[in-house]
């Protein structure tokens, strides 16, 4: 409870194991009132005894066991009367039950978040990241046709934690609270075409388009002008469907490239978050081990693995189906994204009215998010660079939106402590 006092969730959760402190709150009270109660019963056996053995009277014992007599303020005031231990009795139970009803609502205001006005500070951050990264690092090339890579084991740990969304460790572990910068890395650039708006139109009711594809994501390289290794990422989906089933067709063309570009660097504590942005290029940077001319067992280079990558989770495609007898149409999906990006809330009178949203932006960003991965793992820390970082703080020095205990937290901690400072020394 101290630590997560005043300090920011990102600052306290990785030491609780995630559990709220409102959480831990409930749990102690909760046990700390079950224990009050079976204190309390013990110290009434004991009182109930010690007046027996010292000659008290019967009305004087039924009055301890029964803890008074509560049913009106006349039953109380005979109560009372009847002997001191009895007083001692109903004062400690007293409190017992006061306590219980006000803790319960004190704990519920102790704890609340505030948040705070920040203000960046400027500072330097000695940082490493790859500007190049090795040939064959993501594996070597495969034989004709697939599989397009003999994929690394480093570049299949880098895509199982790119899907489960494992945080990425801050390896310098110099940052208080949010933290952003910029640093040239190794990544990729990306230089897209749309048919939009007009797109193609296809007839889907035309026997020849029975099996059209609807939705595609593929993946080929190719060596372009000056030789240079480029991944080409295609993306045809189904724009809009009319009433007479006559669909529009968009394709998205990516011409991908290596290069030194400038990553923004956002970093929570211990962590790095995944890329959420699109770096800008600062420069080409062509790796020859990603030329289709390479010979089966070469190594191979950043875009041979994003082509890896592309085809084993991004790529996917439905085809239309179509029931000659029925007249009924539906779209056979393969790959997750066919139906992720499937728009179910299309509106439209037509049966075969399939229509997809455009993945693009997320491909090139998951490809991104792949590259600075790759990056971060394959960067020298022994060459470390210096990066313009700034980090918020707010103005009272302290972080973020924050965990603040109140003076209701030590009012409910005091009644439970006199609580039980009282019922252990009833006897």
């Amino acid at each position: 409870m101290s630590h997560s006092n005043h300090t920011s969730q990102g600052h306290w959760m990785p030491k609780l194991v995630s559990v709220q402190p409102s959480v831990l709150l409930a749990i102690f009270a909760g046990i700390s009132t079950a224990s009050l109660d079976i204190l309390l019963a013990d110290g009434i056996a004991v009182v109930w005894w010690m007046s027996a053995l010292d000659g008290s009277t019967l009305r004087e014992l039924h009055y301890i066991w029964n803890k008074g007599d509560w049913r009106s303020a006349k039953d109380i005031f005979n109560a009372v009367t009847s002997g001191p231990s009895v007083l001692k009795v109903i004062l400690v139970t007293g409190i017992v039950r006061i306590t219980k009803i006000t803790v319960g609502p004190l704990l519920q205001r102790a704890t609340h978040t505030v948040r705070r006005d920040v203000v960046s500070i400027n500072n330097q951050w000695s940082w490493t990241l790859g500007q190049t990264i090795p040939d064959g690092w993501v594996g070597s090339v495969g034989n004709e046709g697939y599989p397009i890579l003999m994929g690394s084991p480093y570049l299949r740990q880098i895509a199982q934690q790119w899907q489960a969304k494992t945080p990425i460790p801050n390896a310098v572990g110099f940052c208080n609270g949010n933290c952003t910068g910029r640093t040239l890395g190794a990544g990729i650039v990306a230089t897209c075409n749309s048919t939009a708006p007009a797109g193609e139109v296809v007839d889907l009711t035309l026997p020849e388009n029975h099996n059209v594809p609807l939705f595609t994501i593929d993946f080929n390289r190719f060596n372009g002008m000056d030789d240079t290794p480029t991944l080409k990422l295609t993306v045809k989906y189904t724009h809009e469907v009319d009433s007479s089933c006559n669909a529009t067709l968009i394709t998205e063309t990516c011409n991908i490239q290596s290069a030194i570009v400038e990553y923004d660097i956002v970093a929570q504590d211990e962590i790095i978050l995944e890329l959420d942005s699109i770096p800008k290029s600062s420069s080409l940077n062509k790796s020859l081990a990603d030329s289709i001319s390479k010979k089966p067992g070469a190594a191979a280079g950043l875009l041979t693995g994003l082509e890896w990558f592309g085809y084993y989770y991004l790529h996917a495609n439905a085809t239309l189906l179509h029931n000659m007898t029925s007249d009924m149409y539906t779209f056979q999906p393969t790959g997750i994204l066919a139906s992720q990006y499937s728009d179910l809330d299309y509106k439209s009178l037509a049966n075969c009215a399939f229509v997809w949203h455009n993945p693009t932006s997320d491909i090139l960003r998951s490809l991104h998010q792949i590259a600075m991965r790759i990056a971060i793992t394959t960067s020298d820390v022994s060459k470390p660079t210096r990066v313009h970082l700034s980090f918020s703080i707010p103005l009272d020095g302290s972080r973020g939106d924050d965990l603040v205990h109140g003076m209701q937290l030590m009012a409910a901690m005091g009644l439970l402590g006199t609580e039980r400072d009282c019922v252990s020394e009833s006897p």
